[in-house]
């Protein structure tokens, strides 16, 4: 492995780091100023209220006719939410995940320092932290700022090349962790590199240490199961374990995408704007050769991390490619180690340019742009990022202000909305009732409200009075015809 590049101006490296940091942090809380409707963040949400509010946080739930016993995925992820709604409150519920995401960039920093130096740890660390799918998701209560955290955490030996056996054992426990959190995505990385290794060195040692690795870090995950399996109920042996895993990998649920080539389109559309810094490491890596000492005797995959961060980059991106079920946002775990490559790629050009430059300006240059970056955020520019609010919150708010916690809600669809259903719970605490009928107002005892799509072919039946219309929907109300 190369040492580090000494810089010319060490001492204003902790303004710069500082600077970029800042500038990532800016863009991960601008969203926060903003209505933000994210399904997955929304229901995530309400399954951890609901953990704090049942003093439970194994036996997990959603809506009472939406997932009453959830087991989409294991609780263990879902735990840092519920530690801030138990401590802090409600509101309080996206700081986990903008730790998790700051923890990511400083982790991906001190690698790319240890792999290329101070410069490369600069460009890797504003790579990630202004690519949109990055720090759009990065400050909301989701699965991936955690599992991205610990994938990238866990794969930091094998990157490095360490060789002492307890940065391993950190490794395996750092997977463990991700595996628990979203399943074999946890592994992935540390899999990828671990095989690159292996196929640059032409030793088959890398790929044996991480397959043992990887298979130690799945273990409390299958024991987890097996326990439930042998002495609890069997909800999450057959709802993680078969119905997500076993038939996302199948491709046996119709939710997400089942093309082949779905990730390497993903990071296509949405890993910008390091993209062509990417194509640029994957093509000085080719133009190297893959072999070790292939154009000179230093030039190996220890000396030159770009070619371990190009086939990783690849192996990683084709692992991802295998599951039958696909969708976008697992690719995310791909994400550092892109930017590590581009970071990689574009070093010995900024190096070559670095001199040229003029000190002031490459002093302010960071530290400006975070600080327009703060601006931009308070005065609410995260609007701009993200859809317009839901229409229970904008249109039809005055109709949904005088609701009590707990109160139904019909949505009716040909297919049910989990978007509106997941803002329904999370923004209101009402519980949503999916339909594809809107029935009868006698028998819809109980129901405030029903929110009815257009793309329903339903009418306004008797007993049923119509509120209003907007994008899309209608907000009807059952008439008492007693009173």
């Amino acid at each position: 492995m190369a040492p580090p590049q000494p810089s010319s101006a060490p001492s204003r490296l902790p303004l710069q780091f500082c600077a970029a940091l800042g500038l990532a942090g800016a863009l991960l809380v601008a969203p926060r100023w903003a209505h933000i409707d994210d399904v997955d963040a929304q229901l995530y949400q309400v399954v951890a209220r609901h953990m704090v509010d049942d003093s439970d946080w194994f036996n997990l739930r959603y809506l009472g006719d939406v997932m009453p016993r959830f087991r989409e995925h294991l609780p263990f992820g879902l735990w840092p939410y519920a530690a801030a709604i138990t401590f802090a409150g409600d509101g309080a519920v996206w700081i986990p995940g903008l730790i998790f995401s700051i923890a990511t960039l400083i982790v991906l920093a001190w690698v790319a320092k240890r792999m290329r130096g101070w410069l490369a740890a600069l460009v890797a660390l504003t790579i990630l932290g202004c690519t949109e799918s990055f720090f759009l998701y990065g400050a909301r209560p989701r699965l991936d700022p955690a599992l991205i955290f610990f994938s990238l955490a866990a794969t930091a030996p094998w990157l490095l090349n360490s060789r002492r056996r307890s940065a391993y054992g950190v490794s395996a426990a750092l997977a463990a962790m991700a595996v628990l959190i979203k399943g074999p995505f946890g592994v992935a990385p540390l899999c990828a590199v671990a095989a690159a290794r292996a196929i640059l060195d032409r030793r088959p040692g890398p790929l044996l240490a991480g397959a043992a690795t990887a298979a130690g870090a799945c273990l409390p995950l299958a024991l987890f199961l097996l326990v439930d399996l042998q002495v609890g109920d069997g909800s999450w042996w057959h709802g993680y374990g078969q119905n997500q895993l076993l038939d996302s990998a199948m491709g046996a649920r119709r939710d997400g995408s089942s093309a082949w080539l779905f990730p390497v389109a993903s990071v296509l559309q949405r890993f910008w704007p390091g993209l062509p810094l990417v194509a640029l490491g994957l093509f000085e890596a080719a133009r190297r050769g893959w072999r070790r000492g292939a154009t000179s005797d230093d030039d190996t995959a220890g000396s030159d991390p770009r070619k371990l961060l190009a086939l990783s980059s690849l192996l990683l991106l084709g692992a991802l490619c295998v599951p039958g079920r696909k969708v976008w946002n697992h690719t995310l775990v791909a994400y550092p180690m892109l930017a590590l490559l581009a970071a990689s790629a574009l070093d010995p050009h900024l190096r070559k340019l670095r001199d040229r430059v003029p000190g002031p300006l490459r002093l302010a240059l960071l530290p400006t742009l975070a600080g327009c970056a703060w601006i931009l955020a308070f005065t609410g520019i995260g609007r701009h990022l993200v859809p317009p609010p839901c229409v229970a919150s904008q249109e039809f708010q005055s109709h949904f202000d005088p609701l009590p916690a707990g109160a139904s809600v019909l949505v009716v669809a040909p297919t049910p909305s989990w978007a509106t259903l997941a803002s329904l719970a999370a923004e209101r605490r009402l519980e949503g009732r999916p339909s594809e009928q809107l029935p009868p107002a006698d028998e819809a005892r109980g129901v405030a409200l029903a929110l009815v799509s257009d793309a329903s072919p339903v009418g306004v039946p008797p007993h049923w009075r119509l509120l209003g219309s907007a994008r899309g929907w209608r907000l009807l109300q059952p008439v008492d015809d007693t009173q």
